[in-house]
Protein backbone atom coordinates (compact mmCIF):
# COMPACT_ATOMS: atom_id res chain seq x y z
CA UNK A 1 0.00 0.00 0.00
CA UNK A 2 1.11 3.36 -0.85
CA UNK A 3 -0.50 6.03 1.33
CA UNK A 4 -2.87 5.99 4.41
CA UNK A 5 -5.91 4.99 5.87
CA UNK A 6 -7.99 4.26 8.92
CA UNK A 7 -7.53 0.78 10.99
CA UNK A 8 -11.43 0.25 10.30
CA UNK A 9 -11.06 0.18 6.14
CA UNK A 10 -7.32 -1.15 6.26
CA UNK A 11 -7.19 -3.47 3.07
CA UNK A 12 -4.77 -5.56 4.49
CA UNK A 13 -7.46 -6.89 7.12
CA UNK A 14 -9.86 -6.62 4.42
CA UNK A 15 -7.47 -8.91 1.77
CA UNK A 16 -5.57 -10.67 4.54
CA UNK A 17 -7.64 -13.95 4.86
CA UNK A 18 -6.76 -16.99 2.89
CA UNK A 19 -10.65 -17.14 1.50
CA UNK A 20 -10.18 -13.88 0.29
CA UNK A 21 -6.71 -14.26 -1.42
CA UNK A 22 -8.49 -17.25 -2.62
CA UNK A 23 -11.53 -15.02 -4.06
CA UNK A 24 -9.09 -12.38 -5.45
CA UNK A 25 -6.75 -14.35 -7.49
CA UNK A 26 -10.39 -16.04 -8.83
CA UNK A 27 -11.77 -12.91 -10.00
CA UNK A 28 -8.40 -11.63 -11.21
CA UNK A 29 -8.58 -13.79 -14.38
CA UNK A 30 -12.44 -12.63 -15.13
CA UNK A 31 -15.97 -11.25 -12.98
CA UNK A 32 -17.33 -14.24 -11.72
CA UNK A 33 -20.79 -14.57 -9.80
CA UNK A 34 -20.74 -15.96 -6.25
CA UNK A 35 -21.30 -18.92 -7.38
CA UNK A 36 -18.62 -19.56 -10.05
CA UNK A 37 -16.72 -18.19 -7.58
CA UNK A 38 -17.61 -20.77 -5.33
CA UNK A 39 -16.79 -23.17 -8.12
CA UNK A 40 -13.44 -22.05 -8.52
CA UNK A 41 -12.07 -22.01 -5.13
CA UNK A 42 -13.64 -24.52 -3.82
CA UNK A 43 -15.77 -22.67 -0.67
CA UNK A 44 -18.88 -22.57 0.09
CA UNK A 45 -21.57 -19.71 -0.90
CA UNK A 46 -21.58 -18.67 2.12
CA UNK A 47 -18.04 -18.03 2.86
CA UNK A 48 -17.47 -16.51 -0.63
CA UNK A 49 -19.91 -13.91 0.62
CA UNK A 50 -18.45 -13.57 4.14
CA UNK A 51 -14.81 -12.97 2.40
CA UNK A 52 -16.31 -10.51 -0.35
CA UNK A 53 -18.25 -8.55 2.70
CA UNK A 54 -14.63 -6.11 3.86
CA UNK A 55 -13.59 -6.15 0.17
CA UNK A 56 -16.86 -4.01 -0.82
CA UNK A 57 -16.49 -2.29 2.20
CA UNK A 58 -12.92 -1.19 1.74
CA UNK A 59 -13.68 -0.48 -2.38
CA UNK A 60 -10.98 -3.80 -3.18
CA UNK A 61 -13.77 -5.59 -5.18
CA UNK A 62 -16.77 -3.87 -7.62
CA UNK A 63 -20.03 -5.02 -8.59
CA UNK A 64 -21.23 -5.43 -12.43
CA UNK A 65 -24.68 -6.60 -13.55
CA UNK A 66 -23.67 -9.34 -16.52
CA UNK A 67 -26.39 -11.12 -18.26
CA UNK A 68 -28.81 -10.66 -15.54
CA UNK A 69 -26.44 -11.86 -12.81
CA UNK A 70 -24.10 -9.69 -10.48
CA UNK A 71 -20.68 -10.95 -10.45
CA UNK A 72 -17.35 -9.20 -9.01
CA UNK A 73 -14.16 -7.81 -9.96
CA UNK A 74 -11.05 -6.81 -8.29
CA UNK A 75 -10.46 -3.20 -8.11
CA UNK A 76 -6.73 -2.70 -7.75
CA UNK A 77 -3.88 -4.13 -9.51
CA UNK A 78 -3.02 -7.56 -8.86
CA UNK A 79 0.24 -9.01 -10.30
CA UNK A 80 -0.06 -12.53 -11.44
CA UNK A 81 3.12 -14.59 -11.54
CA UNK A 82 2.87 -14.16 -14.89
CA UNK A 83 2.13 -10.39 -15.32
CA UNK A 84 5.73 -10.22 -13.29
CA UNK A 85 7.74 -12.12 -15.71
CA UNK A 86 6.27 -10.00 -18.40
CA UNK A 87 7.02 -6.81 -16.45
CA UNK A 88 11.10 -7.97 -14.58
CA UNK A 89 12.99 -6.67 -18.41
CA UNK A 90 10.77 -3.34 -17.74
CA UNK A 91 11.82 -3.00 -14.47
CA UNK A 92 15.21 -3.95 -14.54
CA UNK A 93 14.94 -1.30 -17.74
CA UNK A 94 13.96 1.28 -15.32
CA UNK A 95 16.21 0.57 -12.66
CA UNK A 96 19.18 0.73 -14.58
CA UNK A 97 18.01 4.14 -15.75
CA UNK A 98 17.72 5.45 -12.20
CA UNK A 99 20.95 3.42 -11.35
CA UNK A 100 23.19 5.63 -13.50
CA UNK A 101 21.79 9.09 -12.59
CA UNK A 102 21.95 8.34 -9.16
CA UNK A 103 25.42 7.29 -9.76
CA UNK A 104 26.30 9.76 -11.60
CA UNK A 105 24.89 12.22 -9.39
CA UNK A 106 26.11 11.07 -5.90
CA UNK A 107 29.27 13.67 -5.42
CA UNK A 108 26.59 16.34 -6.01
CA UNK A 109 24.50 14.64 -3.20
CA UNK A 110 27.27 14.27 -0.70
CA UNK A 111 28.36 18.10 -1.30
CA UNK A 112 24.94 19.10 -0.67
CA UNK A 113 24.60 17.08 2.32
CA UNK A 114 27.13 18.68 4.21
CA UNK A 115 24.66 21.23 4.43
CA UNK A 116 22.80 19.20 6.53
CA UNK A 117 22.09 20.70 9.93
CA UNK A 118 23.15 17.75 11.95
CA UNK A 119 26.28 17.64 9.86
CA UNK A 120 27.20 20.94 10.53
CA UNK A 121 26.87 20.54 13.57
CA UNK A 122 29.52 18.10 14.45
CA UNK A 123 27.33 14.96 14.21
CA UNK A 124 28.60 12.13 11.20
CA UNK A 125 25.58 9.65 10.38
CA UNK A 126 26.77 7.36 7.48
CA UNK A 127 23.14 6.51 6.58
CA UNK A 128 22.09 10.26 5.93
CA UNK A 129 22.98 9.10 1.83
CA UNK A 130 20.03 6.13 2.19
CA UNK A 131 17.59 8.47 4.02
CA UNK A 132 18.50 11.31 1.25
CA UNK A 133 18.46 9.42 -1.40
CA UNK A 134 16.56 5.88 -1.43
CA UNK A 135 13.87 6.91 1.34
CA UNK A 136 13.37 10.81 0.16
CA UNK A 137 14.52 11.12 -3.25
CA UNK A 138 13.75 7.68 -4.64
CA UNK A 139 10.54 6.87 -2.52
CA UNK A 140 9.02 9.75 -1.00
CA UNK A 141 9.66 12.84 -3.54
CA UNK A 142 10.03 11.07 -6.60
CA UNK A 143 5.78 9.79 -5.87
CA UNK A 144 4.85 13.48 -5.42
CA UNK A 145 7.25 14.58 -8.71
CA UNK A 146 6.16 11.95 -10.79
CA UNK A 147 2.52 12.46 -10.52
CA UNK A 148 2.89 16.37 -11.07
CA UNK A 149 4.68 15.31 -14.40
CA UNK A 150 1.15 12.85 -15.01
CA UNK A 151 3.41 9.85 -15.14
CA UNK A 152 1.34 8.00 -11.83
CA UNK A 153 -0.86 8.66 -8.77
CA UNK A 154 0.46 8.39 -5.38
CA UNK A 155 -3.13 7.79 -3.89
CA UNK A 156 -6.98 7.75 -5.13
CA UNK A 157 -9.67 8.65 -2.36
CA UNK A 158 -10.32 5.22 -0.93
CA UNK A 159 -12.72 4.81 1.98
CA UNK A 160 -11.26 5.63 5.12
CA UNK A 161 -7.65 7.25 3.44
CA UNK A 162 -6.42 7.92 0.29
CA UNK A 163 -3.95 5.56 -0.87
CA UNK A 164 -2.74 2.78 -3.98
CA UNK A 165 -3.31 -0.68 -3.16
CA UNK A 166 -1.53 -3.72 -5.05
CA UNK A 167 -1.64 -7.21 -4.89
CA UNK A 168 1.44 -9.71 -5.78
CA UNK A 169 0.75 -13.11 -6.19
CA UNK A 170 3.85 -15.32 -4.38
CA UNK A 171 5.83 -17.08 -6.54
CA UNK A 172 8.71 -14.75 -8.40
CA UNK A 173 8.85 -11.04 -6.52
CA UNK A 174 8.75 -10.67 -3.19
CA UNK A 175 8.31 -6.96 -1.91
CA UNK A 176 8.53 -7.63 1.73
CA UNK A 177 12.81 -8.92 1.54
CA UNK A 178 12.77 -5.22 -0.12
CA UNK A 179 13.94 -1.97 1.10
CA UNK A 180 11.13 -0.09 -0.10
CA UNK A 181 8.96 0.56 3.43
CA UNK A 182 8.51 3.95 4.63
CA UNK A 183 6.63 4.38 7.97
CA UNK A 184 5.70 7.66 9.56
CA UNK A 185 3.97 9.39 12.16
CA UNK A 186 3.63 13.62 13.11
CA UNK A 187 3.08 14.53 16.66
CA UNK A 188 2.74 18.22 16.76
CA UNK A 189 5.89 19.85 15.01
CA UNK A 190 7.82 16.50 15.16
CA UNK A 191 7.62 13.67 12.47
CA UNK A 192 9.05 10.12 13.42
CA UNK A 193 10.10 8.10 10.24
CA UNK A 194 11.50 4.35 9.55
CA UNK A 195 12.48 3.48 6.17
CA UNK A 196 13.91 0.30 4.57
CA UNK A 197 13.41 -3.43 5.25
CA UNK A 198 11.29 -5.26 7.61
CA UNK A 199 11.72 -6.97 10.63
CA UNK A 200 11.23 -11.04 9.62
CA UNK A 201 9.30 -12.16 12.85
CA UNK A 202 8.19 -8.72 14.27
CA UNK A 203 7.21 -4.88 13.88
CA UNK A 204 9.96 -2.18 13.77
CA UNK A 205 10.63 -1.54 17.75
CA UNK A 206 11.08 2.23 16.88
CA UNK A 207 8.91 5.00 16.32
CA UNK A 208 5.79 5.36 14.81
CA UNK A 209 5.70 1.71 14.62
CA UNK A 210 6.22 1.66 18.60
CA UNK A 211 3.68 3.88 19.10
CA UNK A 212 0.89 2.30 16.58
CA UNK A 213 1.14 -0.43 19.51
CA UNK A 214 0.03 2.38 22.01
CA UNK A 215 -3.21 3.28 20.52
CA UNK A 216 -5.57 0.17 21.47
CA UNK A 217 -4.09 0.51 24.89
CA UNK A 218 -3.99 3.59 26.16
CA UNK A 219 -7.41 4.99 26.32
CA UNK A 220 -6.75 9.07 25.78
CA UNK A 221 -4.29 9.35 22.67
CA UNK A 222 -3.60 12.89 23.52
CA UNK A 223 -1.08 11.39 26.07
CA UNK A 224 1.11 9.55 23.63
CA UNK A 225 1.55 12.46 21.31
CA UNK A 226 2.55 14.81 24.30
CA UNK A 227 4.94 12.18 25.14
CA UNK A 228 5.90 11.93 21.30
CA UNK A 229 6.29 15.54 21.69
CA UNK A 230 8.20 15.66 24.65
CA UNK A 231 10.52 13.27 23.13
CA UNK A 232 10.84 15.38 19.78
CA UNK A 233 11.85 18.35 22.12
CA UNK A 234 14.84 16.67 23.83
CA UNK A 235 16.13 15.11 19.94
CA UNK A 236 15.59 18.87 19.20
CA UNK A 237 18.06 20.60 21.69
CA UNK A 238 20.76 18.08 20.75
CA UNK A 239 20.38 19.18 17.34
CA UNK A 240 22.85 22.19 18.81
CA UNK A 241 25.01 19.38 19.40
CA UNK A 242 26.16 17.41 22.81
CA UNK A 243 25.28 18.69 26.04
CA UNK A 244 26.00 17.84 29.49
CA UNK A 245 22.72 16.27 31.75
CA UNK A 246 22.69 18.80 33.82
CA UNK A 247 22.94 21.71 31.34
CA UNK A 248 19.98 19.75 30.03
CA UNK A 249 17.63 19.59 32.49
CA UNK A 250 18.20 23.60 33.02
CA UNK A 251 16.68 24.01 29.67
CA UNK A 252 14.03 21.33 29.30
CA UNK A 253 12.91 22.06 33.28
CA UNK A 254 9.92 24.24 31.80
CA UNK A 255 8.83 21.49 29.98
CA UNK A 256 9.24 18.12 32.51
CA UNK A 257 10.50 16.88 35.81
CA UNK A 258 13.46 15.49 36.01
CA UNK A 259 12.87 12.43 36.71
CA UNK A 260 10.76 12.45 33.54
CA UNK A 261 13.48 13.26 31.72
CA UNK A 262 16.09 10.82 32.52
CA UNK A 263 13.32 8.14 31.62
CA UNK A 264 13.11 9.56 28.44
CA UNK A 265 16.92 9.89 28.12
CA UNK A 266 17.30 5.96 29.09
CA UNK A 267 13.86 5.34 26.58
CA UNK A 268 15.56 7.27 23.21
CA UNK A 269 19.30 5.46 24.45
CA UNK A 270 17.37 2.01 24.54
CA UNK A 271 15.92 3.08 21.03
CA UNK A 272 19.09 4.17 19.42
CA UNK A 273 18.05 8.04 19.50
CA UNK A 274 20.57 8.97 21.55
CA UNK A 275 24.14 7.16 21.29
CA UNK A 276 25.01 5.68 24.62
CA UNK A 277 26.30 8.56 26.74
CA UNK A 278 29.80 9.56 27.77
CA UNK A 279 31.88 10.81 31.10
CA UNK A 280 32.95 14.12 30.01
CA UNK A 281 36.22 14.98 32.17
CA UNK A 282 33.72 16.78 34.79
CA UNK A 283 32.19 13.39 35.73
CA UNK A 284 29.21 13.97 34.77
CA UNK A 285 27.68 12.35 31.37
CA UNK A 286 27.42 14.00 27.55
CA UNK A 287 24.40 12.81 25.53
CA UNK A 288 24.17 13.49 21.71
CA UNK A 289 22.26 12.32 18.93
CA UNK A 290 22.09 8.96 17.76
CA UNK A 291 20.07 9.27 14.56
CA UNK A 292 19.52 12.21 12.34
CA UNK A 293 17.24 15.37 12.93
CA UNK A 294 16.27 16.96 9.87
CA UNK A 295 15.10 20.50 10.09
CA UNK A 296 12.81 22.40 7.04
CA UNK A 297 15.52 23.57 5.33
CA UNK A 298 17.07 20.01 5.34
CA UNK A 299 14.47 18.70 3.57
CA UNK A 300 14.01 21.68 1.36
CA UNK A 301 18.14 20.80 0.63
CA UNK A 302 16.79 16.99 0.13
CA UNK A 303 13.99 17.86 -2.38
CA UNK A 304 16.37 20.05 -4.82
CA UNK A 305 18.19 17.16 -4.96
CA UNK A 306 15.13 15.23 -5.60
CA UNK A 307 14.46 17.57 -8.18
CA UNK A 308 17.24 16.95 -10.30
CA UNK A 309 17.62 13.09 -10.13
CA UNK A 310 13.62 12.51 -10.13
CA UNK A 311 13.59 15.22 -13.23
CA UNK A 312 16.29 13.45 -15.05
CA UNK A 313 14.52 10.13 -14.35
CA UNK A 314 11.18 11.74 -15.90
CA UNK A 315 12.56 12.76 -19.07
CA UNK A 316 13.79 9.00 -20.23
CA UNK A 317 10.33 7.66 -18.44
CA UNK A 318 8.40 9.96 -21.11
CA UNK A 319 10.75 8.50 -23.65
CA UNK A 320 9.94 5.29 -23.05
CA UNK A 321 5.69 5.96 -22.46
CA UNK A 322 5.24 4.00 -25.24
CA UNK A 323 6.81 0.46 -24.86
CA UNK A 324 5.97 1.31 -21.00
CA UNK A 325 2.33 1.22 -22.05
CA UNK A 326 3.00 -1.77 -24.38
CA UNK A 327 4.38 -3.96 -21.90
CA UNK A 328 1.48 -3.09 -19.66
CA UNK A 329 -1.14 -3.78 -21.58
CA UNK A 330 0.05 -7.14 -22.05
CA UNK A 331 -0.94 -7.63 -18.07
CA UNK A 332 -3.70 -9.34 -15.96
CA UNK A 333 -4.76 -5.42 -14.43
CA UNK A 334 -4.35 -3.35 -17.74
CA UNK A 335 -7.22 -6.05 -18.99
CA UNK A 336 -9.05 -5.53 -15.76
CA UNK A 337 -9.29 -1.88 -16.45
CA UNK A 338 -6.77 -0.50 -14.10
CA UNK A 339 -4.96 2.32 -15.70
CA UNK A 340 -1.32 2.26 -16.18
CA UNK A 341 -0.96 5.73 -13.66
CA UNK A 342 -2.22 3.35 -10.79
CA UNK A 343 -0.69 0.34 -11.42
CA UNK A 344 3.32 2.30 -12.43
CA UNK A 345 3.04 3.04 -8.97
CA UNK A 346 3.82 -0.10 -7.75
CA UNK A 347 5.86 -0.85 -11.51
CA UNK A 348 7.95 2.29 -10.30
CA UNK A 349 8.21 1.34 -6.41
CA UNK A 350 9.46 -2.44 -7.18
CA UNK A 351 12.13 -0.45 -10.16
CA UNK A 352 13.04 2.15 -7.29
CA UNK A 353 13.81 -0.58 -4.65
CA UNK A 354 15.83 -2.76 -7.31
CA UNK A 355 17.97 0.80 -7.98
CA UNK A 356 18.28 1.21 -3.98
CA UNK A 357 19.63 -2.48 -3.81
CA UNK A 358 22.27 -2.14 -6.64
CA UNK A 359 23.49 1.50 -5.12
CA UNK A 360 24.45 -0.32 -1.91
CA UNK A 361 25.79 -3.55 -3.39
CA UNK A 362 28.00 -1.49 -5.61
CA UNK A 363 28.81 0.65 -2.38
CA UNK A 364 27.87 3.41 -4.50
CA UNK A 365 25.56 4.38 -1.54
CA UNK A 366 25.29 4.28 2.15
CA UNK A 367 22.97 1.25 3.76
CA UNK A 368 20.54 1.63 6.16
CA UNK A 369 21.74 -0.51 9.46
CA UNK A 370 20.51 -3.77 10.84
CA UNK A 371 18.63 -3.23 13.47
CA UNK A 372 18.16 -4.69 16.93
CA UNK A 373 14.86 -6.74 15.86
CA UNK A 374 16.19 -7.98 12.85
CA UNK A 375 15.24 -5.58 10.30
CA UNK A 376 17.44 -2.94 7.59
CA UNK A 377 16.52 0.09 8.10
CA UNK A 378 16.75 4.15 8.51
CA UNK A 379 15.15 5.88 11.44
CA UNK A 380 15.36 9.63 11.60
CA UNK A 381 12.85 12.12 13.08
CA UNK A 382 11.59 15.84 11.00
CA UNK A 383 10.66 19.15 13.09
CA UNK A 384 8.69 21.86 11.73
CA UNK A 385 11.05 25.05 12.83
Amino acid sequence: MCGSVSSEYSPYQASGSLNAQKILLAINSQPLSVSEIAVSTSLSRVEVKEALKPLLKCSLVGELSAAGRTKYKPLFAIFTVKDQEKLLPLITELSDVLTGICRESMPLIRERLKQIACVKAGYHFPELEYIAVGAYTLDFNALQILERKGLLISGKEMPGGRYVFTGMEKGLINPADMLMWGHSTRYGRYTFYSHGGLPPNTSRRVFPDVTWLWYPIIEDPSLIERKMVELGDILYRLLKGPIEVDELIIEMKENTDTLTLMLDLLLLEGMGYLSIPEFVDSGKLRYKLGRPILTSKDKEIIWRISEYIIGRFAEKLEQKRRSIEEVYSQTTPAKNGISIKEAFNHIYHLAFAKTTKTLINRNIMSSPLMMKDGGKYSVWVTVEE
